[in-house]
């Protein structure tokens, strides 16, 4: 493959990432943006008050043969510099998007997901008994 093709799918890879991150948190195009291609360090830029809510420095790939160690270490590099977390994000052609990221880091989001979940069930729960106390307090 051409680098000419190779630099421009990384290129969309870069925005697509972009896009679904300012999607997801509600930012503008001026808190997260992709890196001009050639550009040292992460591949998406984000501001102060993006890193806040998205504190992961991303390295792209889109290839058919990822160099994964390699990638790793150009990502964990990246990350060091900017003081974020480490985030692999990579595909290839007609497959979906992945992420690699630390083993620590995802337990991490695994423990902060399951105490949302607690906690919105606690939130239901509590809720059902308010419901069912105004409802004795009506009758």
């Amino acid at each position: 493959m051409l680098t000419k093709s190779c630099k421009a799918k990384g290129r969309i890879l870069q925005t697509k990432i972009a896009e679904d991150i300012r999607e997801a948190f509600r930012l503008s195009s001026s808190d997260v943006r992709p890196a001009i291609m050639g550009e040292r360090g992460c591949d998406v830029h984000l501001s102060e008050a993006a890193r806040k809510l998205f504190p992961w420095a991303l390295e792209a790939k889109a290839c058919e043969t990822l160099p994964l160690w390699a990638s790793i270490k150009q990502c964990s590099d990246n990350a060091v510099i900017e003081g974020l977390r480490p985030l692999l994000v990579f595909k290839r052609n007609r497959s979906p998007m992945y992420v690699c990221l630390c083993w620590k880091d995802f337990l991490e989001l695994v423990e902060l997901a399951a105490i949302a979940n607690h906690e919105m069930e606690g939130k239901k729960a509590y809720e059902a008994k308010v419901e069912k106390l105004e409802g004795k307090a009506k009758a």
